[in-house]
């Protein structure tokens, strides 16, 4: 008993080292992370598109790739390309020194899907070398229409100024879509796709 009580005792006097909190730039969903996702995605959407859109536009899906990192080392990338008569848009998320959680990847191709004014997909691929993608499919001979009810959508989801706020409405919307699939799987029900635009 005196042996057991002297080992408590000393275990109360030796003052254990602190665990070291995380760094705040390496909080998830800390406000200063949501305005880095937020900052990289609009700027890699205005500067894939003015690409795609320029007058001499890139011949390959390598040349059209622009990417770009956040304060948290997320390494994000973006492209828009067209071929055989459909226009793609390509999002893909990976981290730079650590792997990625899948949750993770799909809240920020969520996000994304917000900024950019797409649909939101509910699906997400992993490649080997875990990168998270998404892709976006328009057919070329809708492209203006649905280019002008992109940008509406994206002008829309771009009045929130809350990065957080932002970023809770994106995790919202795919929670949304993710959570209508699962009742459909379960109901065989097939989910309609929207005119002119596909995602895979």
């Amino acid at each position: 008993m005196k042996k057991t009580a002297a080992i408590l005792f000393l275990m109360l006097c030796v003052k254990m080292p602190a665990q070291p909190k995380p760094a705040e730039k390496e909080r998830f969903f800390s406000p200063e992370n949501a305005a880095s996702y937020i900052a990289v995605i609009d700027t890699l959407v205005e500067r894939g598109e003015a690409i795609y859109e320029s007058s001499v536009p890139a011949q390959s899906a390598k040349d059209s790739l622009v990417s770009g990192d956040t304060i948290n080392r997320l390494h994000l990338s973006f492209s828009v390309t067209a071929q055989n008569g459909v226009v793609t848009y390509f999002f893909g998320v990976s981290r730079l020194d650590e792997g990625l959680s899948p949750p993770q990847a799909v809240i920020i191709a969520a996000l994304f899907a917000d900024r950019a004014g797409l649909p939101h997909t509910g699906q997400l691929s992993e490649s080997e070398k875990h990168l998270f993608y998404a892709m976006w499919l328009v057919q070329s001979k809708s492209w203006t229409e649905v280019k002008q009810a992109i940008l509406k959508t994206r002008s829309e989801n771009r009045k929130e100024k809350d990065p957080q706020l932002a970023f809770k409405a994106a995790f919202d919307k795919e929670r949304a879509v993710r959570s209508g699939q699962e009742k459909q799987k379960a109901n065989q029900i097939s989910q309609p796709t929207p005119d002119g635009v596909a995602d895979r």
